[in-house]
């Protein structure tokens, strides 16, 4: 059996899966609401933990777990690690010295990779046994070449300061590029895509060849779209005017991640679902507003990647929250794109007409599943 541990700056998401990926359980937590949810099969259990770390909701799911299988035939651990820096480009097999190394890339993602690390010591305290590994989110974009990594800062920063481009939503990337290349029955290395993954957190990938040639995300996860509590695109000389107003870089940062974005457009309302609601009510001008920014910034970064591309696309994916059941925002953002080959359909639950030459394609993101195969694949290598 393995388990994908999946680590955000306030949410733990864990799955069980068998040999053969089918789901045995899963637990979802939210740090702000202190509410755990526990499933497996048809039951679903609810309770307010008095949680406030990762580790310890990781250690309660272990508890939830030997109710229903036995921990001990668990073989594999799978652990979300959001940025490996310019170290750690593969799935990697957890060990004393990589915590190590990883230890020093706090820096680059201080919301996620403290809980990463956190979730894999529990993880190791509570199941010696097993092969763990950490699956990167930014190995999907190593491909992504120099022009489009670095900054036009002094060279030294990148070279020996590591500001640059790392990316981020790779596992959700690369699994739609996979998943798209065999719905479409193209060579994964002749696949040109443009990869969308929209929830509260957003990003857009350039895919050429089946690999990764840009993505909106940059050192980063601020950078980019307008988001659900994140800003996106800042004028970097906005940031000392910030600084003055809050009074501390730690205040800008905590403005930037947790109170802008569709959040700070509305004062306070960053599901897109309730903005779709007072939309359609016409109840509230700043959701309005919020929705056709959130749409502008996806259109635009479509655009850029369309000439990257020049124009040969094979598809236009979404996935995510938004992305993947909003057909509403994925209309929007690609409507009147006929002249690159996209028609869409006037079925409202079909996005493109069969014989579009190109696609606009909702899947289903499963970083859980996508993580627990990558480290499958690894073990197995390893065996090999």
């Amino acid at each position: 059996m393995i388990i994908s541990v999946n680590a955000g700056s306030s949410s733990l998401k864990l799955k069980l899966f068998n040999e053969n990926y089918e789901l045995i359980a899963e637990g979802r937590w939210e740090k702000d609401s202190q509410k755990l949810i526990f499933i497996h099969e048809y039951t679903r259990k609810e309770e307010i933990v008095d949680f406030k770390e990762h580790h310890d909701v990781f250690k309660k799911f272990i508890v939830l777990l030997n109710e229903i299988v036995n921990v001990k035939k668990i073989s594999i651990v799978a652990h979300r690690a959001v940025n490996g820096g310019k170290i750690f480009t593969n799935t990697t097999l957890i060990t004393p010295n990589v915590l190590k190394e990883f230890g020093k890339m706090t820096e680059l993602a201080p919301l996620h990779n403290p809980a990463n690390i956190a979730c894999a010591l529990a993880a190791l305290q509570l199941l010696p046994d097993t092969r763990q590994y950490f699956v990167f989110d930014t190995a999907f974009h190593v491909t992504i070449p120099m022009i489009n990594k670095m900054y036009a800062l002094p060279i030294k920063l990148y070279e020996e300061g590591g500001i640059q481009k790392y990316g981020f939503h790779g596992i959700s990337h690369e699994d739609v590029v996979c998943r798209t290349a065999k719905i479409l029955n193209i060579e994964l290395k002749k696949l040109n895509i443009i990869s969308c993954h929209l929830g509260n957190g957003c990003s857009i990938s350039c895919v050429k060849n089946g690999v990764c040639y840009d993505t909106s995300m940059g050192m980063t996860p601020l950078d980019g779209l307008t988001m659900g509590t994140r800003c996106g695109n800042l004028d970097p000389g906005i940031y000392p005017k910030l600084v003055k107003i809050y009074g501390s870089v730690e205040n800008v940062d905590k403005v930037l991640n947790k109170e802008s974005g569709l959040s700070g457009i509305t004062g306070g309302i960053s599901d897109m679902r309730a903005l779709l609601e007072l939309k359609e009510k016409e109840m509230a001008y700043y959701a309005t507003l919020a929705i056709a920014k959130f749409i502008q910034d996806i259109r635009k970064t479509i655009g850029a990647y369309l000439m990257e591309l020049e124009y040969n696309v094979d598809a236009i994916v979404f996935t995510g929250g938004i992305g993947e059941n909003s057909i509403e925002i994925v209309r929007e953002a690609t409507q009147d794109l006929n002249k690159i080959g996209i028609i869409l359909s006037k079925n409202p639950v079909e996005l493109t007409v069969a014989d579009s030459p190109v696609k606009v394609l909702q899947l289903k993101a499963d970083e859980e599943l996508a993580m627990a195969k990558k480290a499958m694949y690894e073990y197995l290598s390893e065996l090999a």
